[in-house]
């Protein structure tokens, strides 16, 4: 019997939280047959002094550095993008998400309280609303924590309890 792989989505913003993301994946993901998908949203800056040059730099190093995590633990990553946005970040990923046939969104929440995301935006809230696919949010406060968005049709990988062996 065949089993056909999970397409999921990594949107990395190379932050300490998407970095313990990826570590954190590596347990739920090695049970299952899954392509990844990696994606860096580069912010367009409007105005006289737009730093596209530094943006697509930045976003090319840390897809390189998760594509190399990924491949040292025999994971098939399937494509490593950088997108500029001037809009909503979350609709880029949804966009893409929906373009290349993602199945299911993992990505790292920063933890704002509701103040600091009302004020500054949050991307993982903006995907829980936006997302056709199953959302997977992981935040490291003090404690990590999982929000999940809606299911579909089998098609998600639920993380269970992960234990960190270091």
């Amino acid at each position: 019997m065949s089993t056909t792989a999970l397409r999921i989505l990594f949107p990395l913003d190379g932050s300490d939280c998407s970095k313990k993301l990826l570590e954190w994946s590596l347990c739920i993901l090695q049970a299952h047959t899954v392509e990844l998908y990696l994606l860096n949203v580069a912010p367009i800056i409007s105005g006289e002094y737009s730093p596209i040059d530094e943006e697509m730099e930045s976003g090319k190093a840390i897809l390189a550095n998760a594509k190399a995590f990924f491949e040292k633990h025999e994971f098939n990553v399937q494509s490593a993008d950088i997108q500029m946005a001037t809009g909503n970040i979350a609709s880029v990923i949804c966009k893409y998400a929906d373009e290349n046939g993602i199945d299911q969104i993992m990505i790292a929440s920063h933890g704002h309280t509701a103040l600091t995301s009302l004020l500054m935006g949050s991307v993982s809230q903006d995907l829980f609303k936006k997302a056709k696919q199953p959302v997977i949010s992981f935040t490291v406060d003090s404690e990590p924590s999982i929000h999940i968005s809606h299911f579909e049709k089998n098609r998600i990988i639920i993380p269970t309890v992960c234990v960190n062996t270091k």
